[in-house]
């Protein structure tokens, strides 16, 4: 009777256990429905066209101007818009991937563009212009003007601040730039450009990495080096989103830098005040740049954010 009892509780043990499994399986299965059912209805109420802002591009912007500006897209491509600002930079390449897609448009910093461009193949379609139509810039390296480095050969050794792994001017090209002239450093990762200076100016780092003309102003702080030209960084689509919607959504952005109301607002996102039609290829430049810095700056990126960045399968060089 025990030996029957047992038999029986294995048979009813192993039955939930098949049952439990088939029903993770439909439940896979409605999920997967249901995402590929909504994407069509995407840009419609209750399923808005999501725009993606890294956390520098979006930090100075208020609730209410993420509101206009997504008012402003959604009246001009007939499209519902959500603007969204990114936690993380890993956040905001991560928005872009094929689990989920809680991202359908971004602007980005250049180096999670090309991140989000190797991991996901983003489209770009649009140039972010700055003041005077600039489309580029540069990076520097920084010194106190009062102190003893007057060449970058005599920062060997030495610490320099920069601003963190996905800062194109304020880490990639300074770095590569180091690396190409033999010059080893101890990295100090400030995570924005505004403390990188900080720590320089307060005797707590050699040197600081930045985009040139940080420090125009400053008397106490000159420049022993510029970086390459840099391309400025692209509005870019999900792969995958409506070739329409997409047109719709890049003739809205045009129409929101021509008028007053946009031109202020796109100044908060990152000093923008225009934009230029733009394509992947132009990137492949800063992409070979990128690259062969990857094979020095390895080294140097933060342990913490390169383990982060394994276990979610981003590499630091696309």
């Amino acid at each position: 009777m025990a030996e029957e009892r047992v038999g029986r509780f294995e048979r009813r043990a192993w039955v939930l256990a098949l049952a439990a499994v088939m029903l993770f399986a439909l439940g896979l299965i409605w999920l997967g429905l249901h995402e590929r059912r909504r994407e069509a209805d995407i840009g419609r109420p209750g399923n808005p066209v999501v725009f993606v802002l890294s956390p520098e591009h979006g930090s100075r912007l208020t609730p209410e101007q993420r509101g206009a500006m997504a008012a402003f897209l959604q009246a001009e491509s007939g499209l519902a818009v959500e603007v969204r600002v990114a936690a993380s930079p890993l956040e905001a390449v991560e928005a872009f991937g094929t689990r989920g897609r809680r991202g359908d448009i971004g602007l980005l910093k250049l180096f999670e563009y090309l991140l989000a461009r190797g991991e996901y193949e983003v489209e770009a379609r649009l140039q972010v212009l700055r003041a005077g139509e600039s489309s580029s810039f540069c990076g520097e390296v920084l010194v106190r003007a009062d102190g003893p480095i007057r060449s970058v050969r005599d920062l060997e050794g030495r610490s320099v601040a920069y601003v963190d792994p996905y800062s194109t001017s304020g880490f990639v090209f300074p770095a590569k730039l180091l690396a190409d002239a033999g010059v080893r450093v101890k990295a100090d990762f400030a995570r924005s450009h505004a403390e990188a200076l900080a720590r320089l100016r307060a005797g707590q780092a050699d040197a600081a990495a930045t985009y040139a003309g940080a420090a125009a102003a400053d008397p106490a702080l000159r420049a022993v080096a510029r970086t390459e030209t840099i391309p400025n960084e692209p509005v870019f689509f999900r792969r995958g989103l409506d070739a329409g919607k997409k047109e719709r959504l890049v003739e809205a952005l045009r129409k929101l830098a021509a008028t007053a109301e946009g031109c202020l607002l796109l100044r908060t996102v990152a000093d923008t005040t225009g934009f230029r039609p733009i394509g992947d290829d132009h990137y492949l430049g800063v992409l070979a740049a990128i690259r062969a810095a990857g094979r020095t700056i390895v080294d140097v990126v933060p342990e913490g954010d390169r383990v982060e960045s394994e276990r979610r399968g981003i590499d630091y060089v696309p």
